[in-house]
């Protein structure tokens, strides 16, 4: 009787079974051939949409990742990780230990320094002699420069185009630090600097065979673009050290970096105040300290006031006024951009044993229009001079009422008219 009940239990159970089967799922499966995946595992799905049914469900099988962003000083990167078996990816931050050896070479990629705008700083100290220092701006645009500052005291104002030799001389050292290798550097994460190896150095040889050497450079970055190299410099001549120096060099202006003419060239200053070819026409004002004349021009002659200078006379004359440019070193000049001038602030030349400084040129079309000087000789005070031409092609000098230069040579004006006081005839 036992038997009975429990054999007609099981055979309850199985129909039970038998009938939650076929309530849960009343067909024959068929699982999709593409995965399915969630966070941590992977599976095929049954294709009826209305069945919950799996097979072969298993966990993810990641590798060993890829970094997918790189990490740069202002955001973290990413690294990315599949899964071998269903390509399902996850993703973890990387935070940012420095460059990467990818990302410094992208960094000091030669064409990124084409155009771009260099801040030089030195303090230097020789061997012997007193210690002095060296500030100037450098602005490059392929082969075309500008160099403007001070060094030891001498003001620098070159522009060039077309130099490539140059170009190249000036970065070579200005740009040295471009051949340091990222894995000679150590980064500080806490100061974002990076610093070069004890026995890290950069050798550059000048074109005079001397050798600058560079050591303990430390760097400073934005993104991938350097922003700042402090340095320590030596430089040997003939196998001796001549002097040592600490330095800092900035970089700005990648790419947008605009190079304008700093100064006068020297043929622009010589076609507008070459004696013997640039006043043939012209009306100026001439203010000598307490004086002031107007200058008359034309036909070969020079009137001032009463007085005619022709010949020789003239030619004196046009010397004393604008004869020092000839002596002056044309790359000295500044642009003055508020005044919009040249100058050239303290000594300038030395000539007909007068000592000439504090020059300012105004230029129109490449003529000059203004000029200001102090003319020092051991004779007599300065002589501030202000000059203001015009009338280039227009001016007319009428009547040769008396001569200055056939009755007793150049007379001068300041001693006879009130005027003009060139001062090569202040004696008489």
């Amino acid at each position: 009787m036992k038997k009975r009940i429990i054999s007609f239990a099981l055979a309850t159970l199985l129909c039970v079974s038998s009938l939650a089967v076929l309530t849960a799922c009343s067909h024959e499966h068929c699982f999709s051939t593409d995965w399915s995946a969630d966070a941590t595992h992977h599976w095929h799905a049954c294709e009826d949409a209305s069945c919950t049914e799996v097979s072969d469900k298993a966990e993810h099988s990641f590798d060993g990742g890829k970094v997918t962003t790189e990490a740069t000083d202002t955001a973290d990167g990413v690294k990315t990780f599949t899964c071998t078996v269903c390509d399902a990816t996850k993703t973890e931050p990387i935070a940012f230990n420095g460059l990467t050896a990818g990302q410094y070479g992208v960094a000091m990629d030669a064409p990124n320094f084409n155009n771009v705008t260099v801040n030089w700083e030195l303090n230097v100290t020789p061997v012997s002699g007193d210690a002095y220092s060296e500030v100037f701006v450098v602005k490059m645009d392929g082969n075309k420069y500008s160099q403007a500052g001070t060094s030891n005291g001498e003001k620098i104002s070159v522009y060039s185009e077309s130099d490539a030799e140059s170009v190249a001389e000036l970065k070579a050292t200005l740009l040295f630090f471009a051949q340091i290798k990222r894995k000679q550097l150590t980064f500080d994460k806490a100061t974002g600097v990076y610093t070069a190896a004890e026995d890290c150095k950069v050798n550059v040889e000048m074109p005079d065979g001397a050798i600058q050497t560079f050591t303990d450079a430390k760097m400073k970055f934005s993104g991938n673009t350097v922003t700042e190299v402090t340095f320590a410099l030596s430089y040997t001549d003939g196998g001796e050290v001549t002097w040592t120096a600490t330095g800092k060099v900035t970089l700005s202006g990648y790419t947008t970096t605009v190079v304008v003419p700093l100064g006068l060239d020297a043929d622009t200053l010589d076609a507008a105040t070459n004696i013997e070819t640039a006043f043939e026409n012209v009306t100026f004002e001439v203010s000598e300290n307490d004086h002031t004349v107007t200058v008359a021009i034309a036909n070969g002659t020079m009137q001032i006031g009463d007085l005619y200078y022709s010949d020789e006379d003239l030619m004196k004359k046009l010397d004393d006024y604008f004869g020092f440019l000839s002596a002056v070193d044309s790359s000295k000049f500044m642009v003055d951009s508020e005044a919009d001038a040249y100058v050239i602030e303290g000594a300038a030349a030395e000539y007909n044993n007068c000592s000439y400084s504090n020059v300012s040129i105004t230029l129109s079309d490449g003529k000059l229009t203004y000029l200001t000087y102090i003319c020092t000789d051991n004779a007599s005070d300065d002589v501030i001079r202000v000059i203001h031409l015009s009338a280039y092609g227009e001016t007319s000098v009428e009547g040769m009422e008396n001569n200055g230069g056939s009755d007793g040579g150049d007379q001068g004006s300041g001693d006879q008219d009130g005027g003009d006081q060139g001062s090569g005839d202040q004696g008489e």
